[in-house]
């Protein structure tokens, strides 16, 4: 059996012109094909939902994109032992409610997890300053554009007079809010290794945290 003539088939320009334009008979097979069609699409994705990691293992082959979501993904799992130790501290009677719910990012900010790092006595107080910088870092590779600055060199003559220009460098930047709530603008490379140190050193203290 052939299947029925439908819109891909057909001179009109849309499939909505095809079915309007078509008999009875040919209107209903070409909406069952097309059904079918959809269906049998609907299937592969719905088959294939798994979102695979990336098989790159340098951060140096990392495109843009992909850095803004390493960063991001990074700064999860950091946030995550935060949780951890801060469940740990109270040790509440429901300690998974208390850290799916309470300790949840959209009720108490990152802000609001430092401070309550800070009054822990034993916690040191100089990582809670660094996990300041490195969620700085974060948002700004989150929410802010990047930015390219171009150098440019002028040659002039033996008159001092212009004679040609060409590109000395060009570096990329982006804004990062200090601890006093200023902008400033930084080197992306730059911030991306000092991202890279203080989750090493941040991952390390966090996963061997034991409060006295």
């Amino acid at each position: 059996m052939k299947r029925p003539k439908t819109a891909l088939d057909s001179k009109s320009n849309s499939f909505t012109d095809f079915i309007l334009n078509a008999n009875d008979s040919n209107r209903l097979l070409s909406l069952v094909w097309a059904t079918c069609a959809y269906k049998r699409v609907m299937c592969y994705f719905m088959e294939n939902q798994r979102i695979y990691r990336t098989n790159k293992d340098k951060l140096s082959e990392f495109n843009l994109e992909e850095i803004r979501g390493w960063i991001i993904d990074r700064m999860y799992q950091i946030e995550s032992r935060i949780d951890f130790v801060i469940s740990d501290y109270f040790d509440p009677r429901k300690k998974r409610d208390f850290e799916k719910i309470i300790l949840n990012s959209s009720i108490i900010s990152i802000g609001g997890k430092m401070k309550i790092l800070r009054n822990i006595e034993s916690f040191d107080k100089k990582i809670v300053d660094k996990i300041g910088k490195i969620s700085s870092i974060r948002n700004a590779f989150a929410h802010l554009p990047i930015i390219e600055s171009v150098h440019i060199g002028v040659i002039n003559d033996e008159k001092g007079e212009f004679k040609s220009s060409k590109i000395l460098d060009i570096i990329t930047q982006i804004e990062v809010m200090n601890s006093n709530g200023e902008l400033k603008i930084k080197n992306v490379k730059e911030q991306i290794r000092e991202f890279y140190e203080l989750n090493n050193e941040l991952n390390e203290y966090l996963s061997n945290y034991k409060h006295s």
